[in-house]
């Protein structure tokens, strides 16, 4: 089973694709200033599940949590990047088919190893060369954590950690309807997330 993001013209359309699952997801657009969101089931005539609101609201949310990550950075700090291999290696993970990204569910047990000695992985250099470059984000150690760091100008950074970026977005797609859909289908569907989740245990013990 996998997990796909497939772009709109106004929106998104996401959700699980699985023979056992049929068409099920969430589609999501903006228009006239408001954010829509949706549960579609192939099988049931009406919507399981629908809401509508002001998009202002989500900005303003999004906005909040930016602003905790805005940091000043010393000309000299460095960070290490993904070198192309790396990144491509875990571009590949994430098919693009027929316009739509997907990923394995598996993916949810994987870790990255920050590995900064090895040349083949990780990439040495300083926080301003990434400015205007697109070589995504950068990781540095700040407090004694690891954060991922972007530029905004010479002087100032968004840095954040993987728990923060988790949390984010979780806000993100739990104000657009993402948990509304999860709860559809294990309730709907329950040998089907059963099923997933007993491969994902069985991966992360590996």
């Amino acid at each position: 089973m996998r997990f796909f993001v497939k772009p709109t013209t106004e929106g998104m359309v996401l959700g699980f694709a699985g023979e056992k699952l049929g068409d099920v997801h969430l589609t999501i657009y903006f228009k006239d200033g408001r954010v829509f969101s949706h549960v579609t089931d192939q099988h049931r005539p009406l919507r399981p599940w629908n809401l509508n609101f002001d998009e202002k609201l989500l900005s303003q949310k999004a906005e909040r949590a930016f602003k905790r990550w805005i940091r000043s950075y010393s000309p000299n700090k460095y960070v290490w990047i993904m070198t192309s291999s790396l990144r491509h290696k875990l571009l590949s993970q994430f098919p693009r088919q027929e316009g739509r990204i997907k990923m394995p569910v598996e993916m949810v047990a994987a870790e990255l190893v920050f590995d900064r000695n090895n040349p083949k992985r990780w990439r040495k250099l300083r926080i301003r060369e990434l400015l205007g470059r697109d070589m995504g984000p950068g990781l540095t150690i700040i407090d004694g954590t690891f954060h991922w760091v972007h530029p905004i100008d010479s002087k100032k950074m968004l840095a954040y950690t993987d728990r923060q970026f988790e949390r984010y977005w979780g806000m993100i797609f739990r104000e657009l309807g993402l948990d509304k859909y999860l709860e559809y289908v294990a309730s709907a569907y329950p040998e089907v997330i059963a099923e997933a989740r007993r491969k994902v245990k069985r991966l992360s013990r590996r």
